[in-house]
């Protein structure tokens, strides 16, 4: 049997900091059993938009917020349950190399996969300490003793038996791009720090590779757009032309500064927000649906409002009908959008 550590003293120390954090959530008005979206970004959530823009600091933070009771009772029994066998045998820097490295891959891979999702959660931390464990059994089996094996294929089993239970019948939207990155990256640990020599330079080696592949996330994730937002902005200019365009209706605003408006203002801002759409980031593909609709929508919107602001100008009554006839257009563009629904 190999054992490096006498004393379990990190695993421990994780599971308080999840649950100060957690107890702090409360404190806040956040719900026990089932956090709005908004709350979760707040206390550090990975949201795509937010973190490829600079927040690259909620791939960590996002490790220590939880979705509820059951999300950090169910995370921080099986990181008590299998971590302590870890750090047990691979000592107090190896772990914290395993749990650092592991939550940070399931954050990235999240990012990647789910980029319009906030995901929290210490799961792909926690599948890397078993990804740990499963390496370190293979590689050292011959040195586990039979009770011990007995008792791993029991928390193994719990451990799977968990997951899927919570995958596929109590939970929706399980983040399953954090289990694998996590999973995945914990046993190349494990299976490193297994190996038969010094563990000082493999730790440290381990340490400085989570550094640098850390640092080229942050270069190489791709963007993701916050569609929310661009959506709500959409609305807003939608807002805007309306409620000028009531004013002319009722005489509080003169046709030709409604069409200085539509020029200088209206306008600008809706081919910027054409080419946001162009250059956008990633997101779901029932966002990337409604961005372009949208975008269709503001094409033949300019289209409209350029032949307004040349009737106004040129008082052109035989520009009437083609108003007329893109108005139908603008609205045929917008049931697209709506279509959609939310």
């Amino acid at each position: 049997m190999f054992l490096i550590a006498s004393r379990v003293v990190v695993i421990p120390a994780i599971v308080a900091v999840n649950v100060v954090v957690f107890v702090a959530m409360l404190a806040s008005g956040v719900d026990a059993l089932s956090p709005a979206v908004d709350q979760l970004l707040t206390w550090g959530g990975n949201f795509g938009p937010r973190t490829t823009t600079g927040e690259w600091w909620r791939l960590g933070s996002c490790t220590f917020v939880h979705a509820g009771i059951v999300h950090i009772g169910l995370n921080m029994y099986l990181l008590l349950a299998g971590g302590w066998l870890v750090e047990r045998w691979l000592g107090r820097a190896a772990v914290v190399v395993i749990y650092v490295a592991s939550g940070l891959a399931g954050s990235i891979a999240s990012v990647i996969w789910y980029p319009a999702a906030v995901s929290v959660g210490a799961s792909g931390a926690v599948f890397g300490i078993y990804g740990a464990l499963f390496a370190l059994v293979l590689r050292r089996r011959r040195n586990v003793d039979p009770a011990t094996m007995k008792r791993l294929r029991l928390l193994a089993g719990l451990f799977l038996a968990f997951n899927l239970v919570i995958a596929f019948v109590l939970v929706d939207g399980v983040d399953m791009a954090a289990h694998l990155g996590g999973v995945v990256v914990g046993f190349g640990c494990g299976a490193a720090m297994a190996a038969e020599r010094p563990r000082r330079r493999v730790v440290i080696g381990l340490a400085a590779l989570v550094v640098a592949a850390f640092a080229v996330a942050t270069v190489t994730v791709p963007q993701a757009m916050d569609a929310r937002a661009e959506l709500q902005r959409f609305l807003d200019l939608q807002q805007r032309i309306d409620s000028d365009y009531e004013k002319v209706s009722t005489g509080k605003l003169d046709p030709a500064q409604f069409a200085l408006i539509l020029e200088q203002d209206i306008l600008p801002a809706s081919r910027a927000m054409r080419a946001r759409f162009a250059s956008a980031g990633r997101t779901s593909a029932i966002n990337r649906r409604k961005l372009e609709r949208v975008r269709r929508y503001l094409v033949v919107k300019e289209e409209l409002l350029a032949l307004v602001i040349e009737s106004v100008r040129t008082k052109d009554q035989s520009l009437e009908p083609k108003i007329r006839a893109k108005k139908r257009q603008t609205d045929q563009a917008m049931q697209r959008i709506v279509d959609l629904g939310e």
